[in-house]
């Protein structure tokens, strides 16, 4: 009698069917997330060979940000991106045709936790306040010039009256009751060295006092780029080093000169309605790349 076959161990337990298509090849192990998951618009990464490393047989490959273009092709399983930054070296802006398998959506960006030793603490500007703030403060300053212009004109038939240099020590010019705010003045102003010398150079650039004279000193505003860093900001000066401008001669007929068809040849609120129209379409696109 034929002994009966003993079952293996293996032979409970259940058989599992691998599927296969009509060409016989068993389904490619990728994950259902890039099967058609991808529309146009897509901000995606894409796994891109770059080239090789060295003079070995080793290729470098990276992810690189994209954008997608098109539907995926269910037929063959492409579609088609255009990357970001300067890529492909011939032409950035074409599209490229890339496999689906080859293409993932970014991981998301994790809720940032506010500790500490995180925040980040807010990007000072120069002078370590607002940028609207800074606008407001130019504007103020442009006003605060405008209004010393207006006085200045209305009282320009008014003269001014200065007494003769005593024979004592210095000109009554430069006492502190001489000049008040909105007063257009002459500063004695170190501006730089003469070369590799041990010479100052220094000129007397026109400022506006914003301030009345203590302790023998008063601050001015100048007038154009002056100081480099700030040009809006009040600098402290020494009265001693303030003298008031020459008055214009009355203009005749015989000297009458055209005007300078140059920026410098106009008066000065209009340049000062034009530095702040600058100022103002610089804000707005800094406020549009901020957004």
């Amino acid at each position: 009698m034929a002994l009966p076959r003993r079952s293996s161990p293996r032979s409970s337990r259940p058989i599992i069917h691998r599927a296969v298509d009509a060409k016989g090849k068993k389904p490619s192990g990728r994950s259902p997330v890039n099967e058609m998951s991808f529309k146009k618009g897509d901000e995606v990464r894409v796994r891109t060979p770059l080239g090789r490393l060295g003079t070995t047989t080793l290729r470098l490959v990276m992810w690189l940000g994209a954008v997608v273009v098109s539907d995926a092709d269910a037929a063959d399983g492409h579609l088609e991106v255009i990357y970001n930054g300067n890529f492909p070296r011939d032409d950035p802006f074409r599209t490229v045709r890339v496999a689906v398998k080859d293409v993932k959506l970014p991981a998301p960006r994790p809720a940032p936790t506010l500790t500490p030793a995180n925040m980040a603490a807010p990007r000072p500007t120069t002078a370590g306040k607002s940028l609207p703030r800074l606008k407001m403060q130019m504007l103020e300053k442009e006003q605060l010039r405008a209004n010393s212009e207006a006085f200045l004109a209305l009282h320009s038939d008014l003269g001014r009256v200065v007494s003769k240099k005593p024979s004592g020590s210095g000109s009554p010019i430069n006492k502190m009751s001489s000049f008040k705010k909105g007063d257009e003045v002459r500063v004695r102003t170190p501006v730089g060295r003469l070369g590799t010398t041990a010479l100052r150079l220094v000129m007397w650039l026109g400022a506006v006092v914003v301030s009345d004279a203590d302790d023998g000193h008063l601050e001015v505003i100048y007038n154009g780029n002056f100081p480099r860093d700030d040009p809006f900001r009040a600098v402290r000066v020494a009265v001693k080093d303030v003298k008031l401008p020459a008055p214009r001669p009355a203009p005749i007929p015989a000297n009458i000169a055209a005007p300078r068809p140059t920026t410098a040849g106009k008066n000065l609120p209009r340049l000062k309605m034009f530095v702040l129209e600058k100022e103002q379409l610089r804000a707005k696109s800094e406020a549009l790349l901020a957004s």
